[in-house]
């Protein structure tokens, strides 16, 4: 897994080859920095030293002060003293004596916390000097011991150094890393003891150094486990190793007297080899160990976790977190055979693994054959991933032949050819030697639906793993985000002006390069002044040249990516609506290949998806127009059979005349009706695609289409016990529907077949 260099990395890099002469007059550090206990008290022979050096010759300035302060400690009287300097190199200075012209820091303790260093150069001004101030405190606490260097006008730069670290008691202890625990047992990483200070452990008679675990697990020493000194403990080490009988869960290390004496550095005990076992009524999680005896400081330390005979599974910590942007580009051609293969797909002018590529997994068995590979082991993802090539970063405790080749060819094979989410494999590439604990690290390749946002899960499952997991190896960002300002705009107008709408980078280099990004406006608006595209926040380039519209689109190229997310505001552009839209909420769809370049048209494909778009958001709310006509007319009376119409005081002659269906319902003619109840012929709008017809009538659309038994009003369907019908070149429908959609009242006389409307 490649890895993320930080910005920060790179500045303080930046930063490294700059001269420090340009920050600050002298270098300054600890030439040693010990660990001690928390009573400790330094002497000139064992304290720490405080080097402080000329970054140029002649920069500390003769008679000149500076003052040291501590912290977590108090100065000692004997940090009152004449310290001669030395050259750059450390050296001695040549050509001058000692006590007449020889330069020297002099130390003055002030205060328990404070030294005042002034500083003698006789004249000394042809090279750079330095000098190692002994730091002789008392040690107060534990925690870091600190010493602060206020340079005032002296040349020496200031800062914060540690001098110390401090700990309570005489010694410390540590584990290297924890182990994993099962019903078998296991033995457990080495154990550290260490000095605080010189001489902490030094006895002249016999000691003991005790090792507790907790009542439900036992020791057990291995014939190989052995403890060994270090740094100052020097010889042979007679020591005795035994469990006590009475109580299995204590551990005793019996050392012979003046074996643990330190003179000139801080010993250490690594007691190494050592095995845990639960009993059987132990609790999983984790085992902890109490250490004590009579020159060691108790301390409990957490030695491993017991844990149920399984697959460890998690991502690899030393890879970053990864954000993979969805929708990118999947090369989608098939090889000589007709079939798509990971290295078809992984390959192309457009395809980088770095858009593409997890956090690895690793599946690490906690003993050696819990993991049964003569059974199933299934990886998913969700199912708007699919997989399109994985790495075999590792593969340990296989049966030899078995290389990380023959593993991934296997895993590639064994990709489900319906979903692409997930592999399962078992068999004869996945045979463990079953002598050590099997571990396989892999990296997947993903390709990633255009709209989907979230973590990418992981889940390993199946009947060769005891215990299911799942664990978190990415997480899919939208290329961009969208907001509007949506606006409202009325049926039947043209040159309608929309509200801002901002595009903005989810990360930088969201957008690639040469791609290009569609806003398509939904189904009857259609662009017709075009808006303006511009960055208006980070360094992305567009291409001017290729904004342009078309219809329901505007579309423009990336000519730069960039370097911190950015922002494209679309501003000013004007719309067309067509009169037979519905009253509500319309959405704006972002989409181009600058989004969605794994958008194959079909979710059977194993690389890409049916998704053209990443983000839909509302830009504009269609209400009807202002319309006068709000009555339902004249009275009109038609009859049965009769083509003549009486609307008000005349009579109008229709080309279709009124007829009873086979359900006895009178169908009256569409138009003839509509014009009768006021409705004029702009305001009648017929779709010959889809058959339909829509009305607009005062604050009501109504859409009724042939052939179906239900018209709309504002959207909402409502249920006719008949259907409109084509009849003679006519939309016939039944009257009392229509007459109740557009808001008047219909009477019917059945001796003389006459409807009247009002």
């Amino acid at each position: 897994m490649k890895k993320r260099i930080s910005l920060l990395l790179v500045l303080a890099m930046v930063l490294t080859l700059v001269p420090m002469s340009a920050f600050a007059a002298s270098s300054n550090g600890v030439v040693a920095v010990q660990k001690v206990s928390d009573t400790k008290v330094f002497k000139k022979s064992d304290a720490p030293e405080l080097r402080i050096e000329e970054e140029n010759a002649n920069e500390f300035k003769d008679g000149r002060s500076f003052t040291l302060t501590v912290s977590n400690a108090d100065w000692e009287s004997s940090v009152s003293q004449v310290v001669y300097a030395q050259d750059g190199d450390g050296r001695e200075l040549s050509g001058v004596t000692k006590g007449t012209d020889w330069p020297y820091f002099e130390m003055k303790k002030r205060s328990d916390k404070e030294v005042e260093v002034t500083f003698n150069r006789f004249g000394f001004n042809d090279k750079k000097l330095s000098v190692k101030l002994p730091m002789i405190v008392d040690v107060d606490t534990n925690g870091a011991v600190e010493v602060e260097i206020d340079g005032e006008s002296s040349g020496v730069s200031n800062g914060k150094y540690t001098i110390a670290n401090a700990a309570d008691g005489d010694t410390i202890t540590t584990i290297n890393d924890t182990t994993d625990i099962i019903d078998e047992g296991a033995v457990i990483e080495t154990i550290k003891i260490e000095e605080t200070s010189i001489g902490a452990m030094a006895d002249d008679e016999e000691q003991t150094i005790e090792l507790r675990l907790p009542s439900d697990f036992k020791w057990e020493i291995p014939s190989d486990a052995k403890v060994t000194l270090s740094g100052g403990f020097t010889g042979t080490l007679t020591s005795k190793m035994t469990v006590r009988s009475s109580a299995d869960n204590y551990l005793d290390i019996t050392v012979a007297a003046n074996k643990l004496d330190s003179s000139e550095e801080r010993g250490k005990i690594y007691i190494e080899g050592l095995r845990v076992i639960p009993e059987s009524d132990a609790d999983f999680g984790e085992v902890k160990v109490k250490v004590s005896g009579d020159n060691v400081s108790t301390e409990t330390i957490v030695i491993g976790e017991y844990q149920d005979y399984g697959l460890k599974i998690e991502a690899d910590k030393d890879d970053d977190m990864v954000e993979l942007i969805a929708g990118r580009f999947v090369n989608t051609t098939k090889d000589k055979n007709d079939k798509y293969t990971a290295e078809n797909a992984t390959t192309g002018n457009d395809y980088d693994s770095d858009d593409h590529e997890l956090v690895t997994l690793q599946l690490e068995e906690n003993a050696s054959g819990a993991w049964l590979t003569q059974r199933k082991t299934r990886i998913e993802f969700p199912e708007w991933v699919k997989i399109i090539d994985i790495t075999v970063d590792k593969a340990e405790g296989f049966k030899s032949g078995i290389t990380k080749s023959t593993l991934r060819d296997n895993l590639l094979k064994n990709i489900d050819d319906e979903d692409f989410n997930f592999v399962e494999f078992s068999g004869d590439n996945f045979k463990l030697s079953g002598d050590k604990k099997a571990e396989l690290d892999l990296t997947f390749e993903v390709s990633i639906k255009a709209d989907a946002t979230g973590d990418i899960v992981a889940k390993v499952s199946g009947r060769a793993v005891p215990k299911e997991g799942e664990v978190v190896l990415g997480k899919a960002l939208a290329p961009v985000t969208v907001k509007t300002e949506p606006v409202d705009v009325k049926l039947g107008y043209q040159d309608q002006k929309l509200g801002t709408i901002v595009l903005t980078e989810t990360k930088a280099e969201a957008l690639k390069d040469g791609k290009t990004v569609v806003v398509e406006l939904a189904e009857d608006f259609d662009w017709d002044d075009d808006p303006t595209v511009e960055v208006t926040k980070g360094d992305l380039e567009i291409d001017k040249d290729s904004v342009e519209t078309d219809d329901r689109e505007l579309s423009f190229k990336i000519e730069g990516e960039s370097s911190e997310a950015s922002e494209i505001t679309i501003k000013g552009g004007t719309v067309d609506l067509k009169r037979y839209l519905p009253e509500g909420d319309f959405k704006v769809d972002i989409q181009g290949d600058a989004i969605a370049a794994n958008d194959s048209g079909d979710d059977d494909n194993p690389y890409g998806f049916d998704k053209n778009k990443c983000a839909s958001e509302v830009f504009a709310r269609v209400i009807t127009p202002a319309d006068t006509n709000t009555k339902s007319g004249v009275e009109v009376k038609m009859q049965v059979g009769n083509s003549e119409i009486q609307v008000g005081e005349e009579v109008v002659t229709v080309d279709a005349a009124p007829y009873i269906d086979a359900n006895g319902r009178t169908m009256l003619p569409l138009r003839a009706l509509l014009n009768a109840l006021g409705v004029e012929d702009q305001n009648i709008m017929w779709n010959q695609a889809d058959t339909s017809a829509t009305v607009f009538k005062g604050d009501r659309v109504i859409k009724v289409k042939v052939g179906e038994a239900k018209y709309t009003v504002n959207g909402v369907e409502v249920p006719m016990d008949t259907v409109a019908v084509n009849k003679d070149g006519r939309v016939m429908l039944p009257v009392r529907a229509m007459a109740n959609a557009t808001g008047a009242q219909v009477e019917w006389d059945g001796a003389t077949k006459t409807v009247t409307i009002k």
